[in-house]
């Protein structure tokens, strides 16, 4: 009975969306465009301000609050795009690493990876695919105020009829994000993904939606495994291209 409430709710949470998204994915596109116009005028009005002066750094502080805003939106509209995602064909390898020298860089945290050689080919949209990545890490290094280390691998793996969790079988690359941080209660795991649910003080409670979103369209999965006070797995699944080569070399260098 649990079980069948969960997925009500999750039912009830995807339909929700698709009745909105047409109204706000419109909004959201008209509102970034106003807030184009405001960054341009507080420019314009920085131009003709004396820099050091008050209004100078009250023109200052509304462009950064405006570009935070900016940001925002931005992350909004994956979950409005409409269609499915632009693809191409890469190696995620380059894109996990970039992810983690990104989120990484400047915390307490640090990275090892499991990356091999012989990883397939994913069909994905590289922007989505990224933000997804950088979702994870930026919470795998919250969870570490004091440091530690984020282990990041990534194996081939085939699924058969008894992997019930992933939408077909087939080929997947199987990547896994584990952190070594205060890990998350287990009344908060089937809430993770909601629009909104966070436990942050500062935080949105858009990002491991966002990811989920992005995971979905591409007919992946995301899974969570988690115990307090000893960390958290993050787990995967993209579906493997039937190409053999990509369509860029992004991280071929790695």
């Amino acid at each position: 009975e649990e079980k069948l409430h969960e997925q009500q709710r999750k039912l009830s949470m995807v339909q929700k969306f698709g009745s909105i998204s047409l109204v706000v994915g419109g909004m959201v596109h008209n509102f970034n465009n106003l807030l184009t116009r405001i960054l341009g005028n507080i420019n314009l009005a920085k131009m003709n301000s004396k820099p050091g002066s008050d209004i100078f750094e009250a023109l200052t502080n509304a462009e950064k609050s405006s570009e935070q805003v900016k940001g925002l939106i931005k992350r909004l509209f994956t979950f409005f795009e409409e269609g499915e995602p632009v693809k191409e064909t890469i190696t995620i390898r380059g894109l996990l690493k970039d992810a983690v020298t990104f989120v990484v860089s400047g915390s307490k945290a640090k990275a090892v990876f499991s990356l091999p050689d012989n990883l397939w080919l994913v069909d994905c949209n590289v922007r989505q695919i990224s933000e997804a990545f950088n979702n994870v890490i930026f919470n795998a290094v919250q969870a570490m105020p004091e440091g530690g280390t984020i282990t990041i691998s990534a194996e081939n793996v085939t699924v058969d009829a008894t992997h019930r969790i992933l939408p077909k079988q087939g080929k997947y690359v199987k990547i896994s994000i584990k952190d070594e941080g205060v890990g998350i209660p287990s009344e908060n795991l089937p809430k993770l993904f909601d629009p909104y649910f966070t436990t942050k003080e500062k935080g949105t409670g858009l990002g491991l939606a966002i990811t989920h979103f992005i995971i979905k369209k591409h007919e992946g999965y995301i899974g969570v495994q988690s115990e307090e006070g000893v960390g958290t797995i993050v787990t995967i699944y993209l579906p493997a291209s039937e190409k053999k080569s990509p369509d860029r070399t992004k991280g071929k260098k790695f």
